[in-house]
């Protein structure tokens, strides 16, 4: 491969990160020009529609050349640095994995013949002291590395599947495990993030131009995606009184501390409900759980409720998902709700992995978590085809609905605890009328939070 005008130095390229992802924006440096690396090293951090992934370095040796500035959009494949491996690495890719002993009287023929024999590897001696230790053959190894050189990565996969330890190999230089989306780390080399649109800020006291970066580019790419799609909207207005009443109830059985402490995760809460609400009925409505590929012109319908949750945080929306929602029970969903809210908060710790930004199914936004009362108009995310938004819980009066005991009732009005929802869909696969009846089977389940629990398995 051409070097370009680094003679002598290897370049660094982007490895494909997964999920069809063919570009991703760079957004700070780990390391500069002339700077000594080792293997493993963060080299960069770069962002894609689906998540933020530290990249690392896949040799050890000194950076040549960085060829991207931050925010620079690059795509997988091409090199984003070159670097200059060091001595003692490339006097050992020349050396065989293994060499006959210095013993003229050795019988070949009495020599068991094998393929490791005289296999010549291309990997760094400390890849060579790992395999060594743990008595792992590195012929037997298919390196993920430029001309088959095997990494470290590739050593620690071969040990992961051989063990029950939890460390976590590398997928060509990056690490999805440590995916992080709020993290911060020391002395990078990074320009400030743009701030979200939403952002308030201090009066602008001249003309300012602000680059689209990060999130809110990915946002902007996003929706004039999204917009290409027909929409249908659907909205209603749901009556919550018994689930609030069955929560003040709940509530009251976990007055005694020891119950509390035990059972403080079992709590009925709105969110879980709703997902859990939305699966039940997408068992049967399965057409709204579906991807629509343009192209092909065919509908694919998944097994899996996986729903995203539209959640704002300081980098903008983020859409974490849960997974299997239809095998989850409600504290499961609230348990797991609860590890993604504290992952997003979290500025130093494990933060999300990219798993949690993928494979979303269908996506449901609580609009009134941040103060919204009224109707919405959610927007779909190809190549999903509904989307639901909820709005705030809010005391309204109402009129009674009419009784076939009692018809003067109907002339009454009562103290209702009301939550608008409006449902959006792609109106190229399903029609007002199935949005309707799956709207009408969701709202049964949460106007009456004990039929739901009765009919779950």
């Amino acid at each position: 491969m051409n070097t370009d005008a680094n003679t002598g130095a290897t370049p660094f390229l982007l490895a494909d990160i997964g999920e069809g992802i063919a570009e991703v924006e760079l957004m700070r440096w780990f390391v500069e020009e002339g700077q000594m690396i080792q293997e493993f090293d963060p080299v960069c951090e770069v962002q894609s529609d689906k998540a933020t992934v530290e990249i690392t370095s896949r040799y050890e040796g000194q950076v040549s050349k960085l060829r991207y500035e931050i925010g620079n959009v690059i795509k997988v494949g091409t090199p984003i640095l070159w670097i200059h491996e060091s001595d003692q690495q490339d006097e050992e890719e020349q050396e065989p994995i293994q060499r006959v002993a210095d013993n003229p009287s050795t019988n070949f023929a009495d020599t068991p013949h094998t393929n490791t024999s005289s296999k010549k590897v291309l990997t760094s001696p400390a890849v060579r002291k790992l395999a060594k230790e743990n008595s792992i053959d590195l012929c037997s190894i298919t390196g993920s590395g430029p001309a088959g050189r095997i990494c470290k990565g590739d050593v620690l996969a071969i040990l992961k599947d051989s063990t029950t330890d939890n460390t976590a190999p590398m997928n060509n230089g990056i690490d999805t495990n440590s995916t992080k989306i709020d993290g911060k780390y020391p002395n990078t080399m990074s320009s400030s993030p743009s701030p979200r649109t939403g952002d308030m800020l201090l009066p602008i006291q001249e003309d300012t131009i602000m680059p689209l970066r990060g999130y809110n580019r990915i946002m902007a790419d996003t929706m004039t995606a999204s917009l290409k799609i027909p929409h249908m909207v659907y909205s209603d207005e749901i009556n919550l009184n018994r689930f609030v009443r069955y929560k003040m109830e709940q509530q009251q059985l976990l007055v005694d501390d020891t119950c509390t402490q035990n059972n403080a995760d079992k709590r009925l809460l709105f969110l879980p409900l709703a997902i859990k609400a939305a699966s039940k009925a997408l068992e049967y409505y399965p057409w709204l759980n579906s991807s629509y590929n343009e192209t092909k012109q065919e509908v694919s319908l998944w097994k899996d409720h996986n729903i995203g949750i539209a959640m704002d945080t300081p980098r903008g929306l983020i859409v974490p998902v849960l997974k299997r929602c239809q095998e989850k029970s409600l504290p499961e969903l609230t348990e797991e709700l609860k590890r993604l809210k504290e992952a997003l908060s979290s500025a130093e710790g494990g933060g999300l992995t990219a798993a949690d930004l993928q494979g979303a199914t269908f996506t449901l936004s609580n609009v009134g978590a941040i103060g919204g009362g009224t109707y919405m108009s959610p927007v779909v995310t190809p190549p999903q085809v509904a989307i639901g938004a909820f709005g705030k819980i809010r005391r309204l009066p109402r009129f009674v609905p009419p009784s076939s005991s009692d018809p003067t009732r109907s002339r009454e009005i009562e103290e209702v605890h009301t939550c608008t929802v409006s449902w959006a869909a792609d109106h190229r696969v399903v029609d007002g009328a199935t949005v309707a009846r799956f709207h009408g089977l969701w709202k049964t389940y949460m106007e009456d939070p004990i039929r739901l629990l009765l009919e779950l398995r």
